[in-house]
Order: C-alpha cells, then structure tokens, then sequence
C-alpha cells in the first residue's frame, strides 16, 4: 500500500514538473528574446566555466584556483551546473537554459517535501503545484539568470534542514500499544544474530574455531537494514543539510538573508535547552557547508567584501529606493506581494482560513490512523502550530532582512516565495471535498493567467512581445563581419550603446560562441577616459537615436565624435572607416568602425620571403620603421613586422631594448639626414607627411603617461610584449603555416633620454622562458629635447603597466591612479593576457638585473593583480629586500600575507614598517586586521584607534 501511494504520488510530481518544463520550452522555443546586460553576463560566464573544464586538471591546486577566480563575484554553482549540458546539446542560448527544468524538478521536490514533512502528503502536492504558477517565479525559469537557482536551493535547503530538525526535535507522541511502539525487525535479521552470537559463546570453549552456520541469504537484509538507519540518522540528516547550504552558498551569498532565522532559532534551542547531541549535529552541518565553500570564498573573499555594499548602495541611489527611515522601506514587499502571488491564490487562501480555520487539525503530519485517532484535537493543533511556526520563522526572518538591504527589488525577496506559497496552501486544502471548486478553480485560474502572461493568447496581455524573439539586432552580423575582415586575431570591439537589445553584454556572448574570439565593452562611461577609450580599441560599435542606459551622456557624444569624425579631418588623431551598417528594429542604424591602421595585421604566406625554409625554424624581424628624431618623454610611433612560423609567432615574446651608443652631444641637421637615410632600409615614415602632421595637431602634453618619479636610465628603455600583443587566434591555422605580423605601437623614452639609440631584441618562449636572440635590420633613433613630437598611437598595455607601478612606491598618494589604469587596461584587454606576458617578461629582466627595484614593483604588481598568492608574497618579499627604506613596500607585503589569511606573518612584516614611519594610518589599520585575524581583540581594537587618530590628523593626499 505505501509503495503503491508513493509511486502514484512520484507519478503526480513527474506530470506537474513535465507539464511546466513543456511550457517554458515552447516560450522559449517561440518568443525567447535576446538576452539583456545580466542574462549576457551570465550565459557568458557559463562559457568561461564550460571552456576551462574541456582540459580539467583536477589534481593541480593552481588550476583549482584559476577555475575559481573565472567568476569572482557570483559564486559558480550555476555556471557549474550548465556545462554538462553545454556539453551534451552544445553551446547556446537554448542549450544554456536546460538548466533550469533541473533546478524546477529540484524545486518541486523541495516543497513537496517540506509540506509532506511538516503536514501532508496533500499539502505537499498542491504546493508544489501551486509554486510553479506563481506570477512572481515562473518568469525566472524562462531566462538563464540566477534568481530560479537561489530560489531552489533556498527551499533545498530549507527541506534538509527541516528533515533534520523534525528528526532530532519530534512531537511528542502518546503511548501506544506494544504493535505501534516497537519497529518488527526482519526475522533473518535476527536469526543473523542469533548465530553470531553462538558462534562468539562457542569461541570461548572451543579451541578450533569452527565456521559460523550463517545463511548467507540472511545477510543483505540485515546490511540493507543497517544502510537505511545510517542515512536516515540524524547525523546523516545534519550532514545531508551541510552540503545542501554548501551548496546554496555556492549558488549565492544572498542565501543567508533567508536561512539566517531558522538557523538562529535552532542554535539558540538547542543552546539554551542544553540539548549536546543536536547541537553538535548542528556544527557538523555548518562544518559541511564550509568545507565545501571555503575554496571559492577564500580566494574571492576580498573583491566580495569590497564589490557587494558598493553596488547595493549604487543601485538603490539610481533607483531611488525608499530609505530605511520610511514605513514604505518596511511595508515594500508586502505591498507588491499580492500581485506575485496572484490575489485569487490569497482570496481563496484566506478565506479558506477563516471560515475552515478548525480544519488545520486534519494537516498534522500523518502516520498511521490508528495514531491519530488517540492524539486529541488540542495535540494536533499543537502539532500543526509546530510546523507552521517553523514556516513563519523563515518567512519573517527573511522579510525583516530583505527590508533591511537599501536595495529594493521584488526578486531579491522571490525565494521566500515557495514557503510563503506552502503557507497559503494550506487555505486550499481546508475546503471541504464537496467544495473542491475552490482548490481546483483557482488553480485552473492561475493557470490560465501563466498562459496568458507568457503568450499571445489574449490581445496585449503577454508580457513579450510576440515579435521580439524573431527581430534581429545583428549581434550576429558584427561578429561575422569583424572575422571576416581579420580571421586570425581576438578582437575587443568597443560598444557605445546600451540597450536591453543591443548592449555591451550580448555581444560578448555572441562573441565567446565564436570560440571566445570576439568580445565586447562599454565605451564612453566615463568623460576623463576619451580620449584613451579612442586610442585603445581598433574597432568600435556605434547607434543613432536612443543610446539605452547611458550615466554620462556627454561621455558617450564626445567619444562618438571621436570615432565618426572623417579620416581625413584635421583634428583626428584616431582615423576610422565604416566597413558596414545595418538598419535596427527600432529604426536607427548600427555602423560597425575599423582603425584606418589597425594595431595589428597579419598576413598568410606573404610572397616578400626569401627563404622560407629558415622562417619554419626561426622568427625574423624584417621591418622596424620609426621618426629619425623624436623628444624624450613623448610616446614614439614604432611599427614591427615579424615574419615565422604561426606557432612560434602566436606563442611569442619579445625583449626589445632600445640602448644609446657613444655619439656627439650637438646634434645637427646632417645627423638627422643621416639617421633618415639609415632608416630607409626599414622603411621610415615620410619626413614631409610627419612635418605636416605634426604642425596640425601635436600630441597634448596632458594626455601623455605619468612620468615616474625617479626617471629610469637615460641609455635605454624597454618595449616589451608579446608579438601581436598577444592577440594571435586561430583554429585554422596549422604550427608551420608562415605568418607576417605587423604592429603598429608607441614607445616611451625617458625624459632624460638623450642621443641615438639601436635595437636589440630576444625572442621568449612562453612556457619555457627558452630565450634566443633576433635577427633585425639596422635601425637608429635620435633622441633630442628640441625635437617635435610625432603623432603616435596609445601606448602599448605593457608599457602603461611599468609607467603605473612607478607611482607604487608612493603608497595611497599613487595607488589610485594604479589602480585606475590598470582597470582602463583590463577593459581593453578583455581576457587581462597583457599580465601574463608582463609576468614573463619581467621574470627574463629580472634574471638580467635582479638588484632592479623598479622591476621588482611592476612584476610585484602582476602577481597582485593575477591574485597569485604566494608568488605575490615571494615578488613583495624581493620589493622590500631592495627597498627596504620605504615602509609602503612593507605595507604591500603586509597586504598580500593578509589576503592569504597569514595574520601573524603580516604582523611581522608591519614592525619594521612601523619603526620607519609611525604616523602612515595605513599601516596602523593593516597590523589592526592582522591582530584580529590572531584573535587579539585587545590589540586589534588598539591599532584601530591608532589608524583612525592618524588619518584625522594626516593631511589629504592627492591621488
């Protein structure tokens, strides 16, 4: 009979999640829109996780960590939980959603079983029904986002729990007779025993042991009966609870605004009552769950403690939620939640209530009717006031938190939905059998206002437009166009709009479907990075009409003025080309830009090689072309062309190294004839277009890098990077397919750089540090301050990195602006790659020059912004060993022991910082966090004064 009712009720769940995931595929099928800014991001980040675990290394501790650090501030249980479908159906929109029919079967289960637990297997069924038509859920099952996830591992979670918690805290039952109180145990249980237990009694008189009469048939119910009490032990349950909230806090961080308050009222029941047993069960759970997030906390713990307040309070400014001050802060959910759970549900819940409110005896948790039968009405009231308290605990606590966050929006309060819509079933089910209409009719009611919201059944009812799905936005066509104008590099396209439709965000997406070759990033947020933002990217994305969400207006018009000025126009520095338009659904037009002289081109099998037979084994340098006479401290337009084998040319990187020789200090015009005549091998700019060019618009001063505050060595200067800057792509090409590379860049001499100076170059194997010097043709450049300066590209990523870690050893005064072009730099190189040729190159140096403290700082600053943790400490460990005068070095040493939770080292390091300046608050509020990370209370609370004395009393600093 049990197994009979537990089919037909499995039965009943299987057709309710089939009948669910069938709508949301035919919505899905037929008007799936294209994704706005969160939904891009997300599906994105399934793509990172699904390319990473194509080459898992599962027993490398660094891969591990790279796998965590691909999402930094959303936990990856989701993007996790999408790749094996990735997998199976293939890379997509569609494919991507499949995830969510297995978080609905999860959520269903979920409910059933807290109401089957708590009440009835009825209450369970109609539950579980009845939260998959709530108005407030269903929206989220049809995008790839992660509100349906936290939604189901919040009433997960919330099962397990309250598996575990009705298991060690059960309702007192009355005495009953003999057959009710005692479990029948299986007779070959007990027969097994019985014979051990003769076996043992022989043992004791018997000096040979004779083998035991044990039926082995008797011995897989006994072992399947000791399995079923080991996993049904409270124990388990407790450690069945650890990994569902292990993994809720992998899905995300916001889990705690909803678990808090029944986890708060165990831990103080189980306290207070001195209850040990459950109490320890209890902190085995918790201990569970953060063995199985701790990976992923620890290593993003700090962008989550700095990123999450800063967004909530960002967002509820610019939306102008109600402040907390206010009843309309307090009264925010309840006033929208009505219609989230659609007012027949609450009518019909409600008064089901009042006028069957006596009826809520029936929902206790049944077991036998002979049991109930000698429970009084007053017991069985108690019994359903239990379960329910425990329903309103949760609802309560989450409500009192979310109301508390100054960031208003209905989602964040969706994953009490599922409990609050368990409550209100049980309004249903007190109706009378013979007034099933109500139960039945409301359902079939909020059926129909699903169906009706999420297609065109009823004019104007839908919540998408029918059409929206079938528009093309020409995402697509971007993409198409941008491979087919340069097949063989990876591109960052800069995005000027930002609409739901068209934004910087999708067309990331559609660019990692092309095998993570195109990506996409907002340009022109910010007024005081234009003129970067026009020299950074080579091709750019732009709109007529509505520009979308846009902060700075004038941001955007002054950066599309940069980019759609006329090529030949006086004052363009950056020239660009439209290569195609398209018109857009909304009416406006859509121009795809490309730089006139792209930063890098490449060519296959150019007909230029003498002998290619040698390029197989080696790269060349067959052109350097530059300005015969340049100003020291203005950036220099440099172009390079390499020629080699694709493998070696994609995989390389150079150390290039412009050194001065000996010549005259008086520079005359005939040099300058000279060093142009020497150029002309490779192939110089033309002396009259630059004369012109330069009289029409020389570089601004303003705009040029930071100059460091103690200059470099005046005989040379560097120019390091990977060839092609790193952004060599392609699945086409074979390792020996000859390949010409040109790049056209900008150098930075020194500004007390003076005379000519020569290239040397060596070329870098990636992996291997395997270095070998490089054939180049003969090229010289004069370096002299009565020179013009010559119209040049923006710096190189690598160059712009040494020229911000000059500013490190100043501390705060010069972070800021680290910091500021480091997040620039990350823009424009989507997949940060410029750090690791940086890393590598300045690993070469610094075999070269070890005592080179300037070195040390910016490859210090590489492992920082890797967050390779103990690379980091060994770099900031060399930084402090060749500055060991500065106490800002110490600081930085001090901050990356504190990131890896190494609170008594930090501490350490902190003393002789301390005894070189007292009055630094930076680095009285690092020894504060290192004192409390040792538990040192007293200290701590003591350093924390110290840093907030001294940053009162020490003057503003500039960033």
């Amino acid at each position: 009979m049990i197994q009979q009712r537990w089919i037909k009720q499995t039965a009943i769940l299987f057709s309710i999640w089939l009948l669910s995931a069938i709508v949301d595929r035919a919505w899905l099928t037929t008007l799936q829109p294209i994704p706005e800014w969160d939904q891009a991001d997300y599906l994105t980040g399934a793509m990172n996780y699904w390319k990473a675990l194509q080459t898992p290394n599962w027993f490398n501790p660094d891969w591990w960590t790279s796998l965590w650090l691909l999402s930094s501030k959303i936990p990856p249980l989701v993007y996790l939980s999408t790749v094996p479908f990735l997998n199976s159906f293939g890379t997509g929109i569609a494919s991507s959603t499949l995830v969510n029919l297995l978080f609905s079967a999860i959520l269903l289960l979920s409910i059933y079983g807290i109401g089957t637990t708590l009440f009835t297997t009825e209450i369970g069924l109609w539950a579980a029904a009845i939260t998959l038509l709530l108005p407030g859920l269903y929206p989220h099952r049809l995008n790839y986002m992660i509100d349906h996830p936290i939604i189901t591992m919040t009433a997960l979670t919330m099962f397990t729990l309250t598996l575990w918690w009705t298991a060690v805290n059960p309702p007192q039952s009355p005495i009953l007779p003999p057959s009710h109180t005692s479990t029948p145990q299986p007779e070959d249980a007990i027969t097994l025993i019985k014979n051990l237990r003769q076996f043992l009694e022989t043992t004791k008189t018997q000096k040979r042991i004779p083998f035991p009469n044990i039926q082995w048939s008797q011995i897989g119910p006994f072992l399947q009966q000791t399995l079923h009490r080991s996993l049904t032990s409270p124990w388990a349950k407790a450690i069945g609870f650890g990994i569902t909230l292990g993994l809720a806090f992998m899905t995300k961080q916001t889990i705690v605004q909803f678990i808090f308050a029944p986890l708060a009222f165990i831990f103080l029941t189980t306290l207070f009552r001195r209850r040990w047993a459950a109490f320890l069960q209890f902190l085995l759970g918790l201990s569970t769950a953060t063995l199985i997030a701790y990976p992923w906390y620890r290593t993003n713990w700090l962008i989550i403690l700095t990123s999450g307040e800063r967004a909530t309070v960002e967002s509820a400014i610019a939306e102008g939620d109600p402040p907390l001050n206010t009843i309309a802060a307090w009264t925010y959910y309840l006033q929208l939640l009505p219609a989230h759970v659609t007012y027949p549900l609450l009518l019909v819940a409600i008064t089901g209530l009042v006028f069957y409110g006596k009826r809520v005896v029936t929902l206790v948790p049944g077991t036998l009717q002979e049991t109930l039968d000698k429970i009084t009405r007053q017991e069985r009231y108690q019994r359903w006031w239990r379960s329910t308290r425990w329903l309103l605990i949760f609802v309560a606590g989450a409500y009192l938190l979310c109301s508390l966050n100054v960031n208003k929006d209905l989602r964040y309060f969706t994953p009490a939905l599922p409990i609050v819509a368990l409550l209100l079933t049980q309004g249903l089910v007190v109706f009378p059998r013979y007034l099933w209409e109500f139960r039945w009719g409301t359902a079939t009611i909020m059926a129909a206002l699903m169906l009706t919201n999420l297609f065109p059944i009823v004019p104007g009812m839908a919540g998408t437009n029918p059409e929206s799905g079938r528009k093309n936005w020409h995402q697509q066509d971007v993409i198409n166009t941008v491979l087919q104008t340069a097949p063989h590099l990876r591109h960052t396209i800069g995005v000027l709009p930002s609409l739901p439709e068209f934004n910087q965000h999708n067309l990331n997406y559609f660019g990692t479907l092309q095998n993570f070759q195109i990506y996409g990033r907002q340009v022109g947020a910010n007024p005081k990075q234009v003129w970067q933002d026009s020299r950074s990217l080579d091709w750019y994305v732009t709109k007529t009409g509505n520009q979308g969400a846009i902060r700075k207006p004038e941001a955007l018009s002054s950066l599309m003025q940069q980019i759609e000025q006329p090529a030949t126009s006086a004052n363009a520095t950056p020239n660009f080309q439209v290569v195609q338009a398209w018109a857009m659904p909304d009416g406006s037009n859509l121009r795809l830009y490309h730089r006139t002289k792209p930063t890098i081109e490449l060519f296959i099998n150019p007909l230029t090689f003498t002998n290619p037979s040698q390029l197989i084994r080696s790269i060349q340098l067959t052109k350097v072309t530059t300005p015969a006479i340049v100003p020291p401290n203005q950036p220099v337009p440099v172009e390079y062309q390499w020629v080699g084998p694709w493998e070696k040319l994609r995989s390389g990187l150079v150390a290039l190294t412009w050194k001065r020789i000996e010549e005259p200090k008086n520079l005359t015009e005939s040099n300058k004839t000279e060093n142009t005549q020497a150029n002309e091998v490779s192939n110089n700019l033309n002396a009259s277009s630059n004369n012109s060019d330069n009289k029409k618009q020389p570089i601004p001063v303003k705009q040029n890098p930071p100059v460091p505050a103690s200059s470099p060595p005046a005989d040379r200067w560097l120019h390091d990077h990977g060839i092609g800057l790193g952004r060599l792509q392609s699945s086409s090409l074979t390792p020996d397919t000859l390949v010409q590379v040109t790049e056209t860049l900008a150098m930075l001499p020194p500004a007390n750089a003076s005379g000519t100076y020569v290239l040397e170059a060596i070329y870098l194997d990636r992996a291997t540090l395997a270095s070998q010097p490089i054939a180049i043709p003969t090229v010289k450049i004069t370096v002299s301050p009565t020179a013009s300066p010559t119209p040049a590209p923006e710096l190189d990523p690598l160059t712009q990195l040494r020229l911000a870690s000059t500013q490190l050893p100043k501390g705060l005064q010069g972070i800021d602006r680290v910091f500021n072009q480091v997040g620039q730099l990350n823009l424009y190189d989507a997949t940060q790659d410029y750090l690791k040729q940086s890393e590598r190159l300045i690993a070469y140096r610094l075999q070269q020059e070890s005592k080179n403290t300037q070195l040390a700082y910016t490859y210090g600053l590489t492992q920082v912004l890797q967050r390779d943790v103990k690379d980091a400490i060994a770099a900031m460990q060399r930084v402090v060993e060749l500055d060991s005068q500065n106490p800002n070095a110490y600081a930085y040493l001090a901050f990356v022991n504190l990131y890896d939770f190494r609170g008594k080292a930090a501490e350490s390091v902190l003393q002789p910082a301390l005894q070189l300046n007292n009055q630094l608050p930076e680095l009285h509020g690092l020894n504060a966090i290192a004192h409390l990370m040792q538990g040192h209370l007293i200290q701590a609370w003591q350093e924390g004064q110290g840093y907030l004395t001294r940053s009162k009393s020490s003057p503003a600093k500039t960033p």
